[in-house]
């Protein structure tokens, strides 16, 4: 069992019984979380959605103001989320399944919950996301999207701008990985925190989720010399989100234009 498979994710829990809510935060921080926000019911879970991403959302089907199923149809139904959901049940019924399957929940844990089912259904969702996006600016595989909707806002549609920004990307971010691999070699935190500052800018453009959680977590720890001993697996796994990116837009922009050159 990984101990990392959520690592540089922020998740939502929605739980209103408080041991529970530690139980579950603990668990999901021992699963290498970045970050865990809890609601005390879908009403409150709703508000923190609509100002946060989140890549997973735990939600009881049992709670007051808002239960579970209702937050879950308002998720899919109304706001049109397709983040994972896991519900959580201390009811064992058939009935109870069928249900929450029916709301647009991805998967059900049964209460107590341990880190053997509660990471054995993470592993299930998150394995399950789409390899494919019916936007046509937002490009997926293994889990990685890189979203361009800015670019083609910025350049007007313009192609072969589009492309030339593309390139600069492709072109220029090694750069700055190499830079945040040798500093991290020497303990130069401010250099980290420098370069994960200027991925992180350039990752507000041209949109890699992954990457731009990665970098945030790392700038924040590089700057106040905190979590140092979760740098080393965020630059890796930065490095591994670049690779994915890279092979998304080498294929879109191939034969483009611009030369799309591989690196």
């Amino acid at each position: 069992m990984s101990n990392n498979i959520l690592l540089n994710k922020n998740v939502l829990v929605a739980e209103d019984n408080a041991i529970s809510q530690m139980v579950v935060n603990h668990t999901l921080l021992k699963l290498g979380a970045s970050n865990v926000d809890i609601a005390g019911n879908g009403a409150e879970a709703l508000e923190k959605f609509t100002q946060k991403k989140y890549d997973l959302i735990l939600a009881d089907l049992q709670m007051p103001v808002m239960d579970g199923y209702e937050f879950a149809r308002h998720i899919r139904t109304n706001l049109k989320g397709s983040v994972p959901i896991i519900a959580m049940t201390a009811s064992l019924l058939h009935e109870e399944n069928e249900k929450y399957y029916e709301c647009g929940m991805n998967e059900c844990v049964p209460k107590p919950i341990t880190i053997e089912n509660l990471s054995s259904a993470i592993q299930k969702v998150l394995a399950a996301l789409p390899e494919t996006s019916d936007d046509p600016h937002i490009l997926v595989s293994s889990n990685v999207s890189v979203d361009l909707t800015m670019v083609y806002e910025i350049s007007g549609n313009d192609e072969s701008y589009i492309a030339l920004m593309v390139q600069t990307f492709l072109d220029n971010m090694p750069n700055t990985l190499t830079n945040m691999r040798q500093c991290l070699s020497d303990d130069n935190w401010e250099g980290l925190y420098q370069n994960a500052h200027r991925a992180k800018s350039t990752l507000s453009v041209i949109k890699v989720n992954e990457m731009f959680d990665a970098v945030f977590a790392i700038e924040g720890y590089a700057k106040n010399k905190s979590h140092l001993d979760l740098l080393p697996d965020l630059v890796q796994e930065v490095e591994r989100f670049f690779l994915i990116a890279k092979e998304l837009l080498t294929k879109k922009f191939n034969g483009r234009s611009t030369d799309m050159i591989d690196k």
